[in-house]
């Protein structure tokens, strides 16, 4: 069976990269690939498609493949070797350049556009930085805010505490056989940190298990926000260039 998938593999590969040189030498065209299964899309598509047709190429838009071994996704290595002789013409940096401009057009003309971890691919970090400008160590920076929290607002004398055993988020379930996720006491605040660092469009999502400890919903979250408000946040940046970027803190509630 698995021989059948690579030889079917081999031939549909082969067929669409002929068709890609052929198809070639009359125009040349780019495509984008998303890794699968979930990769991020890019929110710039429209302007790179601007860009690369007044440079007379085909912007043939994004595609993702399968991270299954031995299966073939339809046209994938025309996709794969048509961006292949483009870039041999053109040159790998000419094409990082136009989705550079692209993303700062994109920028430009969209500033309000919140960018995400789990939407777009967002640059990771330098080396030595965190969330807070004051803090180059993400691990620190994320335990100060939750000592500063209990610091401002300690828990309550009436508070009930959960047993142990209702703190667990996932549970095994013996008899189905499977693993079960279940609501635990807690905090999570989201909120948005703009192209200056400035923080905005707060919101949360507070859990209690005991209905008795409702009543401190709003403590809680007032002492977050005027923590979260208070903290010098550094800005996210795509591609090099700050943009507006969502983030998100979790408080565990005993």
């Amino acid at each position: 069976m698995q021989k059948e998938f690579l030889k079917d593999y081999a031939k549909r590969c082969r067929e669409d990269s002929i068709r890609a040189v052929n198809n070639s030498k009359k125009q040349y065209s780019y495509f984008i690939s998303r890794p699968a299964p979930s990769g991020p899309d890019k929110v710039e598509k429209k302007e790179v498609g601007i860009l690369l047709e007044k440079k007379g190429i085909k912007w043939g838009g994004t595609w993702m493949g399968t991270d299954l071994i031995g299966y073939y996704t339809d046209n994938s290595c025309y996709y794969l070797v048509s961006s292949q002789i483009s870039e041999n013409k053109f040159g790998k940096d000419f094409f990082e350049e136009v989705q550079y401009k692209a993303a700062k057009l994109f920028i430009k003309n969209n500033p309000d556009f919140v960018f995400s971890h789990t939407r777009n691919k967002i640059d990771f970090r330098k080396k030595d930085t965190s969330m807070l400008l004051d803090f180059n160590d993400y691990d620190k920076a994320h335990q100060f805010i939750i000592d500063e929290f209990w610091r401002q607002s300690p828990l309550p004398n009436d508070y009930i505490k959960s047993k142990d055993e209702d703190l667990e988020m996932v549970t095994y379930d013996s008899i189905l056989g499977k693993y079960e996720f279940k609501d635990v006491p807690g905090i999570d605040a989201y909120f948005v940190i703009s192209k200056s660092g400035a923080i905005k469009n707060i919101e949360f999502d507070t859990i209690f298990l005991n209905k008795s400890n409702s009543k401190y919903k709003s403590y809680f979250e007032s002492s977050l926000r005027k923590i979260i408000k208070k903290l010098k946040w550094r800005a996210n940046t795509y591609k090099g260039i700050p943009i507006n970027s969502s983030e998100s803190i979790y408080i565990k509630l005993p």
